[in-house]
């Protein structure tokens, strides 16, 4: 998995970077699915196929067009119940 992947230190969190906090069963199935297997402090970098994003039809916001793969690099660093 890509938790075993070192990142250079300068891959480290910048200000352009922002915590969030929400509800699991509040975002993409992606998402969701990854979440279950993470732990607190772990850092993964994720790609997410179209079909557990936004599908063909993309965000309702239409920011991301159907059949969009989406990366994210994600740092969990809290599960609050």
């Amino acid at each position: 998995m890509d938790q075993d992947i070192p990142l250079p230190p300068e891959k480290e969190p910048t200000a352009f970077d922002s915590s969030s906090r929400f509800a699991v069963n509040g975002v993409i199935s992606g998402w969701t699915t990854v979440l279950q297997y993470m732990r607190e402090g772990e850092r993964w970098i994720i790609y997410v196929p179209w079909a557990s994003a936004y599908g063909s039809d993309g965000s309702s916001s239409g920011g991301i067009p159907g059949y969009s793969t989406l990366i994210f690099d994600i740092l969990l660093t809290d599960v609050v119940n």
